[in-house]
C-alpha cells in the first residue's frame, strides 16, 4: 500500500510518501527563521508559509517517485495550532478527491509513538511512550494502533515550552531547546537544584511551570551563569520525568518503553532515561519532529483497519487523547 503522509499541526510543513515499510519520498520545511524574531510560533504566519509550501512540496515528491499515485492520504487532523491544521487538512482532502482515492485522519502526538514500529520492527504491543516536545509532554499506552490511552499529562507547561522560555530570558534564539541541551551536557560546575514537584492526589501527571519560574529567577535576580541555569533545569526535568515513569511501571506493570517528539532528539534525557530503564526504544532523531512518515505510517494502519476520513470531519486542536 502507498500512502501519502501530510503534517502541518504547528511550524514544520511535511510530506512523505512510504509504501509499506518502505520511505519513498520524505520532506521537512522549517519555519523557524520565521518565528524566530517572534520568539515563539505565530500560528497566522504559521499558516501562510503552510499554504505557500505544500503544493510545491507534493509536485517535488511527485517528481522523485516518477508519479507513483497514493492508496491513500493520511493527514494530521489532530492536535495542534488550528490555522495550521487547516491547511493540511484542506489540501490533503483536496488532493485525495482529485486523485480518486480514500483519506484518513492522523493524531500526530499519537503518531509520534507510534512511528517507532516502523523504526523496531520487534516492538510489539503493548508499550507504553513518553511524548515529550514543545506542546506536550504526556505518557500513553499503546495495545494497537486504535487502543490508544492517556496515562499522563502535564498540568501546565510542556517541557519543550519551558526550555524555549527560560531560553528568550536568557537571550538564547528560539528554539532554544538544542542549545541549552548542549549547554547542559558540556557543563560540569555548580548548579541550582530546583524544586521536582509532588501532588497531594494520585496522579502521573508532570508541571513544569515552577521550575520555569525558578531557572528565570536564578538567572535575571542570582546572576546564574545561563549554562549552570541549563544544567539545573535539564536535571530537574529530566528527573521529574523519571520519576513519574518509575510510578508508573510500579503501578501499572512493566512495559517496554518508547520516546519519541521533538525533544527526544535531546541527548541529555536520552543518557539519563537509558541509564534507568531497560528496553527503551529512542524514535530516530530525524523523525522526533512533527515529519510526515510518522503520520503516513499510522495512517497506513488506521486505513487497514477500516478508518478513513468522513466528509463532515474537522480539525481538533485538542487532540483525541483527551477526548477519553
Amino acid at each position: 500500500m502507498v500512502v501519502l503522509g501530510i503534517e502541518t499541526s504547528c511550524d514544520e510543513t511535511a510530506m512523505a510518501l512510504i509504501k509499506d515499510e518502505e520511505i519513498l519520498a520524505h520532506r521537512v520545511s522549517s519555519q523557524i527563521d520565521l518565528h524566530k524574531i517572534f520568539g515563539g510560533v505565530l500560528p497566522e504566519a504559521s499558516s501562510r508559509r503552510h499554504l505557500e509550501v505544500l503544493y510545491t512540496m507534493y509536485r517535488d515528491i511527485v517528481g522523485e517517485t516518477d508519479g507513483i499515485k497514493p492508496d491513500v492520504v493520511a493527514i494530521t487532523m489532530s492536535p495542534g495550532l488550528q490555522p495550521a491544521l487547516l491547511m493540511g487538512a484542506s489540501f490533503g482532502r483536496a488532493l485525495a478527491t482529485a486523485l480518486g482515492v480514500p483519506a484518513v485522519g492522523v493524531d500526530h502526538v499519537i503518531a509520534h509513538g507510534y512511528v517507532a514500529r516502523l523504526a523496531y520492527p520487534e516492538l510489539a504491543f503493548p508499550y507504553r511512550a513518553l511524548i515529550v516536545s514543545g506542546g506536550h509532554t504526556v505518557v500513553v499506552e499503546y495495545h494497537d494502533v486504535d487502543r490508544v490511552s492517556l496515562v499522563a499529562d502535564t498540568r501546565d507547561d510542556a517541557m519543550g515550552e519551558v526550555l524555549d522560555k527560560v531560553g528568550r530570558v536568557m537571550g538564547i534564539d528560539y528554539p532554544a531547546g538544542p542549545h541549552i541541551d548542549k549547554m547542559a551536557l558540556e557543563y560540569q560546575g555548580q548548579y541550582p537544584r530546583f524544586t521536582i514537584p509532588r501532588f497531594k492526589d494520585k496522579t502521573y501527571d508532570f508541571s513544569f511551570s515552577g521550575m520555569k519560574t525558578a531557572a528565570r529567577l536564578a538567572y535575571e535576580r542570582d546572576g546564574v551563569s545561563p549554562e549552570a541555569v541549563a544544567r539545573g533545569l535539564m536535571e530537574a526535568a529530566v528527573k521529574q520525568i523519571v520519576v513519574r515513569l518509575k510510578d508508573i511501571e510500579n503501578d501499572r506493570g512493566y512495559m517496554p518503553l518508547v520516546v519519541g517528539g521533538g525533544v527526544a532528539a535531546s541527548k541529555f534525557l536520552r543518557k539519563k532515561l537509558s541509564e534507568q530503564f531497560k528496553d527503551v526504544y529512542f524514535v530516530p532523531r530525524e523523525w522526533c519532529t512533527d515529519n510526515g512518515v510518522m503520520i503516513a505510517y499510522t495512517g497506513m494502519h488506521l486505513y487497514e483497519k477500516g478508518y478513513t476520513l468522513s466528509v463532515d470531519a474537522e480539525v481538533d486542536p485538542v487532540g483525541v487523547l483527551w477526548h477519553e
